[in-house]
């Protein structure tokens, strides 16, 4: 597909945007706020709640197909969790598996 054809698609649907909230923090307030926010802004948002598992995550945002994943975290133990998380949806979206 052309780089035009994917701007009018684009343009044509609103962009899905899921919010993950990672790790074993429970704290979801600031994730449930930019889900909000998001959503009032136009976007379609998929929000999965908390403790979730990098390979949920990635799983997650196959399965919706979604064109952004925005990972909340508040616990510096979870940067791990959010790289980890990162890694597994950009191998699943590159190699499909």
């Amino acid at each position: 597909m052309k780089q035009e054809e994917k701007r009018s698609n684009m343009a044509e649907r609103k962009i899905r945007i899921m919010v993950a909230k990672p790790g074993l923090d429970g704290h979801d307030r600031g994730a449930r706020i930019l889900a909000r926010c998001f959503r009032d802004a136009g976007f379609e948002v998929i929000y999965t709640g908390c403790h979730q598992t990098p390979e949920q995550i990635a799983s997650a945002a196959v399965q919706e197909d979604v064109d952004l994943v925005g990972l909340s975290c508040l616990c510096r133990l979870d940067y791990l969790v959010v790289s980890s998380a990162g890694e597994t949806v950009s191998n699943v979206i590159t190699n499909g598996a």
